[in-house]
């Protein structure tokens, strides 16, 4: 039994975080490497900004943490898949290179 998927990309997991006393609603975002925790990246933006742009801030977090070590930057690589129905999302991420092979195989060009 092989308990790992054959293939995968990486991830961001964004949810909803309900407001405070001391804070609006938000979305946090959270792209994690490893099992450290210098391998965990976060950002958070307001309710009204959405999650996209919480995936799009982490990733911008984690290309500047990493300072393009690979020779290229990471982007979000598609749409959003819904987790629980609305207040939890997971996001694919990867190289522009691959955003651009994923968008060629959808279009019938690779």
């Amino acid at each position: 039994m092989n308990h790992a998927p054959s293939t995968y990309v990486p991830g961001i997991v964004v949810a909803y975080v309900p407001p405070t006393n001391t804070r609006c609603s938000q979305w946090r975002a959270t792209l994690t490497r490893g099992t450290g925790a210098a391998d965990r990246w976060r950002a958070r933006v307001t309710y009204n900004d959405g999650p996209d742009a919480a995936a799009a801030a982490v990733v911008a977090r984690f290309n500047e943490a990493t300072g393009n070590q690979h020779g290229d930057t990471w982007c979000v690589l598609g749409a959003a898949l819904s987790l629980d129905g609305g207040s939890a999302y997971a996001y694919a991420v990867g190289s522009r290179h691959c955003a651009e092979t994923i968008r060629a195989a959808l279009s019938g060009d690779a």
